[in-house]
């Protein structure tokens, strides 16, 4: 099975990536840095770098992985430790938990026939919304 992982080098995607090719998957792992490439590449799988708000970037990298199942795991936890501020400290991963989910997942930007599992979620007070297609 052709697996395209978004956020293959965050904290789930760097065990999920070698366990799914362990497990006898094809991978293309997502992550937004150039320098992050070669480590998905060193892990087994395609390395394709685009921003996970891009819609074109990523319509564009899940059109040419052509994958069977889309799995989500997008986040920036970069400096996310002001627990004060909750909202403020997690936006940017909420961002690619909301839009960059719909981004990922939505029909005209994956193959017809792939699947869809998302895992990361929304936090604070802001809900998130699950996006099926």
């Amino acid at each position: 099975m052709r697996i395209f992982v978004a956020g293959a080098t965050g904290a789930v995607g760097r065990p999920l990536v070698p366990a799914l090719i362990t497990a006898g998957h094809s991978v293309v792992g997502l992550t937004r840095t150039a320098s992050k490439a070669d480590f998905i590449r060193r892990m087994g799988a395609e390395p394709v770098v685009a921003d996970g708000l891009d819609a074109a970037a990523i319509r564009a990298a899940v059109a040419s992985a052509k994958p069977d199942v889309i799995i989500h795991e997008m986040t920036d936890l970069t400096g996310a430790t002001d627990l004060r501020h909750f909202n403020r400290a997690f936006a940017a991963s909420n961002r690619l938990r909301t839009p960059g989910i719909s981004r990922t997942t939505s029909p005209p930007r994956r193959s017809p026939k792939a699947s869809c599992c998302a895992t990361a979620r929304s936090t604070g007070r802001t809900p998130g919304r699950w996006i099926m297609p």
